[in-house]
């Protein structure tokens, strides 16, 4: 029950930050550990879905990360 309620309040989450962001370039990634090295440029808004995020490179927009 307890997992359940956390999912869904996740859902949620994502669902609003998805629906508030505005509309323009976003880029999303997602797995367990995302890592962004020293050589990437994210010129968009960047969205990490997983457990662990490294960011090495420059992201020129906002950063939101979503975690478990």
């Amino acid at each position: 029950m307890k997992n359940a309620l956390r999912l869904c309040m996740a859902g949620w989450l994502v669902a609003l930050v998805l629906l508030a962001a505005p509309i323009g370039a976003t880029t999303y990634q997602s797995g367990k550990t995302v890592h962004i090295t020293p050589l990437h440029e994210i010129s968009d808004d960047f969205y990490i879905f997983g457990d662990v995020a490294r960011v090495d490179g420059t992201i020129k927009g906002d950063l939101v990360c979503l975690g478990t």
